[in-house]
C-alpha cells in the first residue's frame, strides 16, 4: 500500500496507490510527527552529543542543513516571508513581502519560479529532525550567503562555516523589518547557536 521514497538523507513515505487518496487528508498528523519526533541515526546521534561543526551547520546537497539551516527556514517563517502549503510534503510558497526582501538581497525571483525543481520545501534535518529550506529558493539562497561572504563551505567537507551572523544578511537592507536573533555564529564551533529562547542550540 504503500511505496518508499529516498529524500535528503532519510527515507519519507508517500502513499503508493490512487485508491487510498481519500485517506490521505488524515496522513499529514502521525506522518510528521513520526518523522520529526524520529531518534537520529547513531552517527547523527553523535555529531548532537558533541555539538560538531557538522552538526552546525553543514550542506544537504545544494542547500543549508544544520541548526543554522534550521534556525534560518524558522525565520523565513517566522518573519513571514514564506507561508506552508503542504503539510504531507512540506512546501512552501513565498509571500509578497518574502519576495520583496529576497529580490533586496540579490536573489532573481522570476528566475527561481522557472526552475525545474521545486520552489521551496521542507526537507528533514539529519541531525535535528526538524525541516530546513530545500528547493531552488534554499540553493538560491546558499549561494547568496556564500557570495556575500557570510557562509563558507570547508574545503572537501560538507561542513559549513558561519562567517557572520544570518540576522546581518536577513537584517541587512534598510527599510526591512528586523527579524529577532534566531541564528549566531559558528565561528567557535564549541559554543552552540543561539535559538529563540538564547539557551543553546536546538533539542
Amino acid at each position: 500500500m504503500q511505496a518508499y521514497e529516498g529524500k535528503c538523507h532519510h527515507l519519507s513515505h508517500r502513499i503508493a496507490r490512487r485508491e487510498m487518496q481519500p485517506f490521505t487528508p488524515a496522513v499529514p498528523a502521525w506522518a510528521s510527527a513520526a518523522l520529526c519526533h524520529s531518534p537520529p541515526s547513531p552517527a547523527a546521534a553523535r555529531e548532537v552529543r558533541h555539538n560538531t561543526a557538522m552538526r552546525q551547520a553543514r550542506t544537504c546537497y545544494a542547500h543549508l542543513a544544520g541548526v543554522a539551516g534550521v534556525e534560518l527556514l524558522e525565520a523565513l517563517l517566522g518573519h513571514g516571508w514564506l507561508m506552508p502549503q503542504d503539510d504531507r510534503c512540506p512546501r512552501y510558497c513565498l509571500t509578497p513581502q518574502g519576495t520583496a526582501g529576497l529580490a533586496a538581497r540579490g536573489l532573481e525571483i522570476s528566475h527561481l519560479s522557472k526552475a525545474r525543481r521545486r520552489m521551496a520545501s521542507g526537507c528533514l534535518d539529519w541531525t535535528e529532525r526538524r525541516p530546513h529550506l530545500a528547493g531552488a529558493l534554499g540553493a538560491a539562497i546558499f549561494v547568496t550567503l556564500s557570495t556575500s561572504g557570510f557562509i563558507c563551505r570547508v574545503p572537501g567537507s560538507r561542513t559549513v562555516t558561519i562567517l557572520q551572523p544570518l540576522t546581518r544578511w536577513l537584517d541587512a537592507v534598510q527599510g526591512c523589518s528586523p527579524v529577532a536573533n534566531l541564528i549566531s555564529s559558528t565561528a567557535d564551533t564549541h559554543q552552540p547557536l543561539q535559538g529563540f529562547s538564547g539557551e543553546g542550540s536546538l533539542r
